[in-house]
């Protein structure tokens, strides 16, 4: 029985290693081909067709990184491959099917796919493999391998793939500003399906229209982010035996449901209300993703006792800070949705409150991090705090400046309706640079947002009683 243990604990490690190469891969090249399939940009098939390779190819021979020296990296990476194509064939469908007209309609179901689809689709599963195996072999012979140690253990890959969820919503988020920027809400009629097709196969030559390839690919980068938090909260019951851990894994992927089908109801009922809702939760899910992610690191669990006291009043102002960048995001999304001016104005009011906080909150976590205390903090747990504090500071400020630059844009600009269906066709397009603006303001919003959680949870961290062995372990000092 205690044999066994170090095989299980090496099989569900080398899980987490295939889950989070695959992911974070994926990620890359889902990221490589909207960019290069934007209609600002018209690149032709040739063109942006290869630059996601090169990209897949990149990204799979970075990742290789982490596993070269490890044992069976070659199967490690082969299934990472094999996952990523698997992945990636939600948005290749698109290339499978029929193209009609950009003013035609798409077939239902499965009408629309060419006959030699299954033999694409095959081929490109089996290019998946290849790439995943071309990365190892690139990060075994080129690039300098991540040196063996502890990153094998199964928390460490819990860690690792944490942050490529918070990753995976990073482009969520920022498409789906874009979508509300450009009032490209209603751009496709339908849920699940898009127009009447399956949402999976909707023809790419219908997407040359912006407001529709938005609003489509905001609806399979939800897809991309459901799939990664349903792999995480797996693969946190596989690697944790910490019960908050694991409910905290389970409310996230719960919050990814929840939120798909508000998107989903959103559209079906055209709804401006619960627009607001949608977008109000996508930033709280983002910032909840980030503090799981913050709460699975190590350190966290190596606890930090603070004798000083710079901590006695610091964790009601971070709970403070927090509920007031909610209540910042609520007047920002009512707006945003529903144009009423006194959520503007009290958002630009309320925005002083929150600039000061953020800037006192960031100044008391980053002296906390700068205390001398070498018997129970260790040199990464300084770093963290200093990072925390000071990019709060910092993030808050540019937002300020991006916030009055959007209020510039917002008034100078005649506000449009939002086009229903096919209106788009007719309708006109929001300017390329408001469109930029309001988007670098709400996507800046949602990262102010997360520092304020990240310094909130190292804020508790460092009212935890530290663990003398761990703590012993890293500092070379009994507590």
């Amino acid at each position: 029985m205690t044999a066994n243990r170090p095989v299980a604990h090496s099989l569900v490690s080398q899980i987490g290693a295939m889950l989070t190469l695959a992911f974070g891969v994926t990620i890359c090249v889902w990221i490589a081909a909207f960019v290069a399939h934007m209609p600002w940009l018209n690149l032709p098939a040739h063109v942006a067709g290869p630059t996601v390779l090169v990209v897949w190819v990149i990204a799979a021979s970075v990742a290789a990184r982490r596993v070269v020296g490890q044992p069976k990296p070659w199967l490690t990476c082969g299934v990472a491959g094999l996952l990523t194509a698997l992945l990636t064939l939600l948005i290749l469908g698109a290339l499978l099917v029929e193209q009609p007209t950009v003013d035609g309609a798409p077939l239902p179901g499965s009408q629309g796919l060419r006959p030699n689809a299954p033999a694409l689709m095959a081929g490109f599963v089996g290019l998946g493999v290849a790439i995943g195996l071309l990365g190892c072999a690139i990060a075994s012979t080129v690039l300098r391998s991540t040196p063996p140690g502890h990153i094998d253990e199964k928390e460490i890959w819990l860690a690792r793939l944490a942050g490529v969820a918070v990753l995976a919503v990073v482009p969520l988020l920022i498409v789906g500003g874009k979508v509300t920027s450009a009032k490209a809400g209603m751009a496709i009629i339908g849920w699940p399906g898009s127009d009447g097709a399956n949402m999976f196969l909707y023809p790419i030559a219908l997407m040359a229209n912006p407001e529709r390839f938005l609003e489509h690919t905001h609806r399979l980068f939800g897809t991309l982010v459901g799939l990664t938090f349903l792999a995480l909260m797996l693969y946190t019951f596989a690697a944790t035996r910490s019960s908050v851990v694991r409910l905290y894994a389970i409310v996230l992927f719960v919050g990814v449901v929840v939120q798909g089908v508000l998107g989903g109801v959103r559209v079906t009922n055209n709804s401006v209300s619960l627009a607001a809702g949608h977008g109000v939760l996508a930033q709280l899910f983002f910032a909840g993703a980030v503090a799981f992610a913050a709460r699975v690191r190590p350190l966290f669990d190596r606890g930090l006792a603070l004798p000083d006291s710079p901590r006695t009043s610091l964790k009601p102002m971070a709970i403070v800070l927090f509920g007031c960048l909610f209540v910042q995001l609520v007047f920002g999304a009512i707006y945003r949705h529903m144009g009423h001016l006194h959520s503007l104005w009290s958002h630009v009011g309320f925005s002083f409150i929150v600039l000061v906080l953020c800037i006192i909150v960031g100044a008391k976590v980053k002296r906390a991090g700068q205390i001398a205390d070498s018997q129970t903090r260790a040199a990464e747990g300084r770093r963290t705090l200093t990072r925390v504090g000071s990019g709060l500071s910092h993030v808050v400020g540019l937002q300020f400046v991006l916030g009055w630059i959007a209020l510039w844009a917002v008034l100078s600009v005649k506000d449009r309706s939002i086009p229903i269906g096919a209106e788009v066709l007719e309708a006109e397009s929001v300017p390329v640079v408001t469109l930029l603006i309001r988007t670098a303001h709400q996507a800046n919003g949602a990262l102010l947002l997360a520092y304020a959680s990240l310094a909130l949870v190292w804020t508790l961290w460092m009212y935890r009683t530290a663990i003398a062995e761990r703590s012993t372990a890293l500092t070379g000092h009994a507590n």
